[in-house]
């Protein structure tokens, strides 16, 4: 009897290093495009506002091997787009924040730029002086 690699099974252990090396390389960019980001205060114009009302979606989850389907509620949302000038945005806020700007309003707004796509993700939005 000899030890050794089974050579029918040699593609699927290389299959499978091949998804581990995918799942670390997303990782890593993930990590790389999101981690340690600097916040920059930056002028926008307020150029649309949308109401989200509460709502249900549904999860299918694997329990036990039987497949169950799980109700999940969604809160109300209250989002402004906001103009950067070279890209636009969305951004969450308070209902009384949300109810006190206008269309055309400038305000300012606290940003991340992610560093490999260039997204920019809005953190904190406050009127102007």
């Amino acid at each position: 009897m000899s030890v050794g690699i089974d050579p029918t099974r040699t593609p699927m252990y290389a299959l499978g290093l091949l998804v581990l090396a995918g799942v670390a390389v997303y990782f890593l960019f993930l990590a790389v495009n999101t981690v340690g980001l600097s916040e920059d205060g930056s002028e926008a114009t307020v150029v649309d506002k949308r109401y989200l009302a509460p709502g249900q979606t549904y999860r299918t989850e694997i329990i036990g091997g039987r497949s169950y389907v799980r109700p999940q509620a969604t809160p109300d949302m209250y989002l402004l787009e906001l103009d950067f000038g070279d890209d636009r945005a969305h951004a969450a806020v308070s209902p009384e924040f949300y109810e006190s700007i206008q269309i055309g309003d400038p305000v300012l707004a606290t940003v991340q730029r992610r560093r490999l796509t260039g997204v920019i993700q809005v953190t904190e939005v406050r009127r102007e002086g």
